[in-house]
């Protein structure tokens, strides 16, 4: 049995500390998405939970690195993939980046937007428990495809990956 030892992490080091924790999260999700595609870890719905629950971890992880590695004094306290990216793109606009889990965009009716952004903000939730925070079962038929789910954390690494050279490398893409 291996041991791994984590040096204590100075404030500088934040931005990185939550790019590792990012990417290794997407790289677990996109390991046991492999195994349920290759058939060798059988797959149902709540495996695939866990797989979805890791990828949307890893971007929020990974959006959270970027805005502190740009705003070190930044507030970064919300799971909203789509404030956390608003965030990011208020520090630097020049950022292009559409994290998935996203809600389907809508007109721009003031009670379908707060209906939206409520949605989205609880989509963490949703992903890590099977009830709401009033203990009611979530609504509607949920299923998963590993195969399906493939292409969105391919899409995912080359955003997270190009958007780290970015930010992080100083590179322009």
């Amino acid at each position: 049995m291996s041991m791994h030892v984590h040096n204590e992490v100075s404030e500088s080091d934040v931005p990185l500390e939550f790019m590792k924790q990012a990417f290794s999260h997407l790289e677990a999700s996109e390991k046991l998405n492999a195994l349920m595609c290759d058939d060798v870890w059988p797959s149902n719905y709540y495996r695939g939970q866990a797989v979805l629950w890791l990828a949307f971890h890893a971007v929020e992880l990974f959006l959270k690195g970027c805005i502190l590695k740009l705003d070190p004094s930044a507030n970064i306290k919300s799971h909203s993939l789509s404030t956390l990216t608003k965030k990011l793109k208020t520090l630097n606009p020049g950022i292009d980046f559409e994290p998935p889990f996203g809600v389907e965009p809508l007109p721009p009716y003031p009670g379908l937007i707060e209906r939206a952004e409520k949605t989205e903000r609880k989509i963490h939730e949703a992903l890590r428990y099977p009830i709401d925070t009033e203990r009611k079962p979530w609504p509607g038929v949920r299923g998963y495809s590993a195969p399906l789910f493939q292409g969105t954390l391919a899409r995912t690494r080359n955003d997270c990956e190009r958007l780290y050279d970015q930010i992080f490398k100083g590179s322009d893409g």
